[in-house]
């Protein structure tokens, strides 16, 4: 399958169309060492504001709680995964920090329990071993690619347009 990816931070722009294989494998350690190199270089904000989506904006809307609740959310890994889904889909992001993550399961109140902030680690933790998140840099995640896909997909089946 081929993908496409296109990266533009400052002055830098790292463009890819090809085997998504490479595009797990290797491309997201290229793209996380620039990240961390605009984080040392002092550039504030550059991974967060210049990191755009695989297009996905507009086929989705909704709070993270309207998706949590399309996506029959139940546990703290769960309604992490909708607040990824709510910050790539809806927000247009493609990398997403800690703090926001947390941030955005608050804002998910009927879903948040306080024991979700409390084992935020051991979630994202087993997030990322399972192949569903990818850790980018320090407190920075992504959605794995094949994870995105397949929440894009469940969305647009459950009325992803609407909420």
């Amino acid at each position: 399958m081929t993908s496409y990816i296109r990266i533009k931070m400052g002055a830098v722009e790292v463009e890819f169309e090809g085997d998504e294989q490479f595009l797990r494998n290797e491309l997201l350690q290229v793209v996380s060492e620039t990240i961390e190199l605009y984080r040392n270089a002092g550039v504030a904000g550059a991974a967060e504001t210049g990191v755009h989506s695989l297009g996905t904006k507009g086929r989705v809307t909704g709070s993270a709680a309207a998706i949590a609740t399309r996506l029959g959310s139940s546990t703290g890994s769960d309604l992490i995964l909708a607040v990824a889904a709510h910050l790539s889909f809806v927000e247009d992001k493609s990398t997403f920090g800690r703090q926001e993550i947390l941030d955005e399961m608050k804002a998910a109140a009927a879903y948040y329990k306080r024991s979700y902030g409390a084992n935020l680690t051991n979630y994202l933790q087993t997030l990322r071993n399972a192949g569903k998140l990818n850790e980018l840099g320090k407190d920075t995640y992504a959605l794995s690619s094949e994870t995105r896909k397949e929440l894009e997909e469940r969305l647009s089946s459950r009325g992803g347009e609407g909420g």
